[in-house]
């Protein structure tokens, strides 16, 4: 095989492998995207039931049922915060989320927390998200 024509085979490899790529890429966003939209609508909606811990990892299970048992407000929220972090790592866009909304005027933080939170994880793609458990968990925070 010349130069050439292995230059040639090559590019055209690359050429299919970065289109299966970016078919993967869109399929992948746009996942993402539902998921998302699957949380703002839970943010809307009432309270979570215990049916809402059933589908999440069992530690996010058992992180929920360690919070139906606890009433005082600061063991609380640490579970709600250890919950929280497992759930976030590697979308750093997050933490700014999560200051700017805990910046916002008492009163209107969950409201900030909801509209912020959502874009947040949709500009990193859901990478590193545990969308469904960080939706369980910011659902049971406090609202203030």
């Amino acid at each position: 095989m010349t130069r050439s024509l292995r230059w040639a085979r090559a590019l055209v490899v690359g050429l299919v492998a970065g289109a299966a790529c970016s078919q993967a890429d869109a399929q992948t966003l746009q996942a993402c995207r539902a998921r998302v939209s699957t949380m703002r609508a839970a943010f809307a909606a009432p309270e979570p039931g215990h049916d809402a811990a059933r589908a999440l990892p069992a530690w996010a299970q058992t992180l929920y049922e360690q919070l139906r048992q606890t009433h005082e407000p600061r063991a609380r929220a640490a579970l709600l915060d250890e919950g929280v972090g497992k759930t976030i790592d590697g979308c750093y866009g997050l933490a700014d989320a999560f200051r700017e909304a805990a910046a916002a005027p008492a009163g209107s933080r969950r409201a900030a927390m909801t509209k912020l939170v959502p874009t947040a994880i949709e500009s990193c793609e859901c990478r590193g998200v545990d969308v469904e458990s960080l939706t369980l968990f910011l659902r049971l925070s406090p609202s203030t």
